[in-house]
């Protein structure tokens, strides 16, 4: 199996502006709504919502594991 250069740096490229945009993205949530507070303060308690939450990432990694 042969390794293909600019398939790999086409790959690094995208992950890295990818990765810079989301950056870009959380700074501006939070200068438009300086009064509210991170999502990652937030936890669920038990019930519906948390058993939701929990199925959906399950389902997700599934997914993208059976992609790769």
């Amino acid at each position: 199996m042969a390794f293909n250069i600019n398939k790999i740096m086409r790959f690094l490229f995208a992950t890295a502006v990818g990765f810079f945009l989301l950056n870009q993205v959380a700074s501006a949530q939070e200068k438009l709504f300086p009064n509210e507070f991170p999502l990652g303060d937030v936890e669920l308690l038990e019930g519906p919502h948390l058993n939701m939450h929990r199925t959906s990432i399950f389902k997700f990694c599934w997914n993208m594991i059976l992609i790769v």
